[in-house]
């Protein structure tokens, strides 16, 4: 019943931005059942190619959300393309029920905001490997030619994923990350260490290809800094929407992710970190790029591609951010790798 009701709201709020989008001039009820139509046979094919038989979720929960989520996405974009920075101004007088005023006026206010990106000089984009000089730092425990770490930098290793390795984890984090809660447009999955109670998110299949991105993921980074020892400190994937999702797994609609940070000011114990994209720049989403600040007038960009590996050493050398999205989603493993053994991530066996 609140899946029904969900997607009832998302057909309203879909209806209503193609009202506005038109000028509340046409019928477009027909469009709008025809749009259902097509969302649900995508649903059905999806559920097919992710979940290959498994019963962990019923097919009819699995295709409403599914096209629960095409609905708002849709009215999302349409808000966008029109500009509304608030739909009250343009709001059709009826009544409506209060969750969907509440979905639409908070969809819009996020559409409606934009990043002003100025800067005196911008770099090129990420080489293959980009020496920068080590900051101090940031704890005093050491590990022979690892910590401090005799060369910082940054690097770029194209096709660690496969384009078909990357949709597969990608569409199965959608799944996964569905019921959880979410931080404004931000919304992460722990799978750290081979075995994880999240595990049961995933498919068998799945979740070994994620334990081997990360392996693969491990070695490109030890390759990229002269074959350092490297062990998992932690990893999440993370899914970015520029419209964050709604409801009551919303924590904080108004969540701020594009601030800078610094890695190893998160947890001491990150010594380096890595980044495999499982979505494209420019396909599918707008904003979002990886974003390192060198000085006071210098950036250097990324433009993500699917498959394609960023590492970097954690310390304050590398102050970096995420850009915000425009429009779109954003999917990203991410990892961080220690030099001690003794600060590795573990977790006890899970049956």
């Amino acid at each position: 019943v609140k899946l029904q009701k969900l997607k009832k709201m998302f057909a309203l709020m879909l209806l209503l931005s193609l009202g506005w989008a038109r000028g509340d001039s046409e019928d477009v009820d027909a469009e709008i059942e025809a749009f259902i139509a097509r969302a649900t046979a995508r649903g059905h094919r999806a559920y097919d190619e992710l979940l290959n038989g498994s019963e962990s979720h019923s097919r009819d929960e699995f295709v409403d959300r599914f096209v629960a989520r095409r609905l708002r996405e849709e009215a999302a974009a349409i808000l966008q393309a029109k500009g509304l920075a608030s739909v009250e101004d343009e709001a059709p007088h009826r009544k409506q029920e209060e969750r969907i005023d509440e979905c639409r006026a908070a969809a819009a206010a996020a559409l409606g905001e934009r990043e002003e990106e100025e800067f005196a000089v911008l770099s090129s984009s990420l080489k293959s490997f980009e020496r920068v000089r080590c900051s101090n730092y940031l704890v005093d425990y050491e590990v022979e030619g690892c910590a401090p770490p005799p060369t910082c930098g940054r690097g770029v290793v194209p096709s660690v994923a496969t384009t078909q390795e990357a949709a597969l984890v990608r569409r199965a984090t959608d799944l996964a990350t569905a019921d959880l809660y979410h931080q404004g447009g931000s919304t992460s999955v722990s799978v750290s260490g081979q075995k994880s109670s999240n595990h049961r998110l995933f498919s068998v299949e799945v979740w070994r290809l994620i334990v081997d991105l990360k392996a693969r993921a491990q070695r490109e980074t030890e390759r990229l800094f002269d074959g350092v020892r490297l062990f998992e400190a932690g990893s999440l994937l993370t899914r970015l929407d520029a419209a964050p999702r709604l409801g009551d797994r919303q924590l904080n609609v108004s969540h701020v992710y594009w601030n800078p940070h610094v890695d190893k000011a998160n947890r001491a114990a990150y010594d380096y970190s890595a980044l495999l994209y499982l979505a494209d720049f420019g396909v599918d989403f707008s904003g979002g790029q990886l974003e390192f600040f060198d000085d006071a007038t210098r950036r250097t960009l990324l433009e993500p591609t699917a498959g394609t590996l960023v590492a970097f050493t954690s310390g304050l050398e590398n102050l970096h951010r995420v850009r915000k999205l425009h429009h779109g989603h954003r999917f990203v493993l991410a990892l961080w790798f220690t030099c001690d053994p003794a600060l590795a991530y573990v977790v006890s066996d899970i049956q």
